[in-house]
């Protein structure tokens, strides 16, 4: 018996046969067969997890998941309605559902088929299936939170210490705001007290500003400009290390120039989730007071930085 196969306009069909096709023994018709072969086996799903989420959570005497219901879940498990992951499946459920509403999870009302929330889900079903299953770096979030929360209750009557006064600006800050905010490294995230209320980073911004360069440029090109060992001095003296360099990023000369090689990623930074601003009276009140970090400029400058 030899596997032949006949060809037509809508597609490659195959039979058995006593006989041979001429070309059978040909090297281009058994590739072509070959081809046929392969697209007549059924598609596996690039993304099958989407099918077991879809499974676990539809509705049995509708066979659609409740999008309210789905989300719900999810957000019990400490990703956030904003979390940038989500954009992509939150912005497909409200064009393909023709809702008015931004978040699908406000819709009383939705059901997906299968087909339909696999297409919304798309490549999104990693973070999804991993939360959902439990798996994120904190499984029990509901507890994590909850002893969180009691901490920071307990901690909430301390009144010791004073605002910062070295920049006139930032002398001006209520004391009575507290706040305390969470992210894991699998996003999972969680505010307490007046987390809602603007502040400014100061040197809190130094990690970030580094991690976002060292992302963009890599760790190579970044410390070519400084370096990565400690200074062993105050965090804003005028000195640099044995090559001429900041001695790290964490230093305000070292800041200084990760900062400057990070103009165009602040613009990829400010677009995230969140907000982040820009506060004019402090930074003009930090003008009036940066003489030592103008003298860190120069002296860079001069070492030619």
């Amino acid at each position: 018996m030899t596997r032949q196969f006949r060809a037509s306009a809508e597609k490659y069909e195959y039979f058995e046969s006593d006989c041979s096709l001429p070309g059978e023994h040909d090297p281009e018709w058994v590739l072509r067969a070959a081809h046929a072969e392969q697209r007549a086996q059924p598609v596996e799903d690039p993304l099958p997890g989407r099918e077991l989420v879809f499974d676990l959570y539809k509705d049995d005497k509708t066979d659609k998941i409740f999008i309210p219901h789905f989300f719900k879940q999810l957000f019990e498990s400490g990703i956030r309605r904003d979390d940038p992951r989500l954009a992509k499946v939150f912005e497909r459920v409200r064009v393909m559902e023709k809702l008015d509403v931004d978040n699908p999870f406000e819709s009383d009302h939705l059901y997906l088929d299968k087909e339909t929330f696999k297409e919304c889900v798309g490549s999104s079903i990693g973070v999804i299936a991993k939360a959902l299953k439990r798996q994120l770096v904190i499984p029990d979030w509901t507890a994590f939170c909850k002893t969180m929360g009691d901490i920071f209750e307990q901690v909430r009557p301390a009144h010791a210490g004073s605002v910062a006064t070295y920049i006139p600006q930032l002398a001006r800050t209520d004391p009575g705001y507290w706040a305390m905010s969470i992210c894991t490294v699998d996003g999972q995230r969680k505010s307490f007290g007046d987390s809602n209320q603007p502040f400014c980073l100061q040197s809190v911004s130094k990690p970030f500003t580094y991690a976002m360069v060292h992302s963009e440029l890599g760790a190579d090109e970044l410390h070519s400009y400084v370096g990565q060992e400690p200074s062993g001095r105050l965090f804003n003296d005028i000195c640099l290390d044995h090559d001429k360099k900041p001695h790290n990023p964490l230093i305000n000369a070292g800041a200084i120039i990760v900062s400057s090689l990070a103009l165009q990623q602040f613009k990829k930074f400010g677009s995230s989730s969140g907000v982040i601003g820009f506060n004019n009276a402090v930074f003009l009140s930090e003008r009036e007071t940066a003489d030592r970090n103008y003298a860190l400029s120069y002296y860079m400058r001069e070492h030619k930085m």
